[in-house]
């Protein structure tokens, strides 16, 4: 009995940095997108991360609240998981396109609300964790904590240090939607195992694309859409046009147009460096 309250402990541990973990991943690509949005990085910083901790707020006391209607802890943790892994993967990972189509001055207004659904959903995740652990172990508080703040860590890391700089926002929100499915995989009872699988099938056709090109290095000097430059990274499309406009996804940088003293002319010239 004693193996077995152990391997379950550690099932909801793993869900729970599982979980953690692409928390930290959305936190990652999100300050990333809305950084190309506004003036200032500090803005896209203090937007996201508001957002997220007003969201672990309220998604904390949703559970105190209804914490006596809840009858199945395990079920809804689950739940949970596979509803932020369909959203992140129609909404979070489209959130460059759809912020396109927003005026200017509502980008804090609308990146809010993209925003707080997934959040509240996994301020609901850690108190969920605590009820489904074993109550009369005393140091639970403890390991639930635990757990959460490692699964943060290695999330923040991974997506800082590889996942974005290697496969891009798109493919990052992807990985993490993967990690709210996998932690579902683990807290669900078999009957609804299915489900995951099945999502994580549906999810996975409705993103391929069959096979695509891979353009490495630029196209220079090229009359096609009167660009100077044209290149793909991880980070989307890169381009400068014959008036020194360095875009990245149509979204004007910086231009040479700026006056001789500003440091984003450097910018263009890398860019259009061989």
């Amino acid at each position: 009995k004693l193996k077995k309250n152990k391997f379950s402990n550690f099932g909801i541990a793993s869900a729970l940095i599982l979980s953690a973990a692409s928390a930290l991943i959305y936190e990652v690509v999100a300050t990333e997108i809305l950084f190309f949005y506004y003036i200032r990085s500090s803005y896209s910083l203090s937007t996201v991360f508001g957002v997220f901790l007003a969201g672990l707020g309220i998604g904390s006391f949703l559970i105190y609240i209804l914490k006596d209607k809840i009858k199945n802890s395990r079920l809804f943790f689950g739940l949970l998981q596979i509803a932020i892994a369909i959203y992140s993967f129609f909404i979070l990972a489209n959130l460059e396109n759809i912020v396109l189509k927003i005026s200017a001055w509502q980008i804090f207004y609308s990146s809010t609300l993209l925003l707080l659904f997934p959040a509240i959903c996994l301020g609901a995740i850690f108190p969920l964790a605590g009820d489904i652990f074993k109550k009369e172990k005393k140091d639970i508080i403890g390991l639930v904590y635990a757990s959460d703040l490692l699964g943060a860590v290695v999330g923040s890391f991974i997506s800082g240090f590889w996942l974005v700089p290697s496969f891009g926002n798109h493919a990052t929100i992807l990985v993490g939607a993967c990690l709210n499915l996998l932690s579902a995989l683990i807290i669900l009872p078999k009957s609804l195992k299915k489900v995951c699988i099945a999502t994580f099938l549906i999810l996975a056709l409705l993103n391929y694309q069959g096979p695509t090109a891979i353009v490495k290095g630029g196209q220079f000097n090229t009359m096609k859409n009167n660009l100077l430059f044209l290149a793909y990274s991880p980070y989307g499309e890169v381009k400068v046009d014959f008036n020194s406009t360095l875009y990245i996804n149509n979204i004007d940088m910086c231009s040479m147009q700026y006056p001789s003293d500003t440091s984003e002319i450097k910018m263009v010239d890398y860019a259009v460096e061989p």
